[in-house]
């Protein structure tokens, strides 16, 4: 019986062969890895998407389209600023949950700075003002905006880190910018298009712009 034992070249092309096979291995489970955290990062921005269009589109369904008693002639039910700041107004109908009463409520969607140290970067905010069923109340919020910003009195939620937002608006059957609106027509729709932060767009591939519709009765 031959006791010849491996040579080294033996050897060499061996371990040559088993590190070729752990390299390729741990490419394939790295790479699996990754598709995994991919994956769960892009569930998670849908999530968060699907979440801010779904108040959106409440806010937006419930909106105030009939004459709120002295409130002041030049404001809208709906105002949006397209300059910096980027800032949609609008007055939405609520109702208290106990005695069903008819609420109003100012609700402000704006594109604002980022908490992060960034002069890049900024965030979809809601901003929920305190509902009231009286006109006059809902006249002092709107004239005190600025000071109500400052203080915790008011709900803020950042909603999407984004790049831009503007809103087209559905009169006269058919699409139009929101600087054509006429206050004396129905809104029968509202389109929100929104251009997502670059990092969520790296996620989602090439799709930068989402939009939402939302149908007015």
């Amino acid at each position: 019986m031959d006791k010849r034992g491996f040579t080294l070249i033996e050897v060499l092309i061996s371990i040559a062969i088993m590190a070729t096979i752990a390299a390729i291995g741990y490419k394939t489970i790295d790479s699996m890895i990754k598709i995994e955290h991919n994956l769960k990062d892009t569930d998670k921005i849908l999530n968060q998407l699907q979440k801010a269009f779904s108040q959106w589109q409440i806010d937006c369904a419930n909106i105030e389209q009939h004459e709120i008693p002295n409130l002041i002639h030049n404001f809208k039910v709906m105002n949006y600023a397209s300059e910096k700041p980027q800032s949609l107004w609008l007055i939405r109908r609520n109702s208290d949950t106990e005695t069903k009463q008819s609420l109003w409520q100012l609700i402000i969607y704006n594109k604002s700075q980022s908490d992060i140290v960034d002069n890049n970067k900024y965030e979809w905010q809601r901003i929920a003002v305190e509902p009231t069923d009286n006109s006059n109340t809902l006249l002092k919020q709107i004239s005190d905006i600025d000071n109500m910003l400052k203080s915790d009195e008011i709900q803020k939620i950042n909603l999407l880190p984004i790049q831009n937002f503007n809103v087209k608006i559905w009169q006269e059957l058919k699409w139009q910018k929101y600087s054509q609106l006429n206050n004396q027509l129905p809104i029968r729709g509202i389109q929100l298009n929104i251009e997502l932060a670059d990092e969520w767009r790296n996620n989602l591939g090439k799709k930068q712009i989402f939009n939402c519709i939302t149908k007015i009765n």
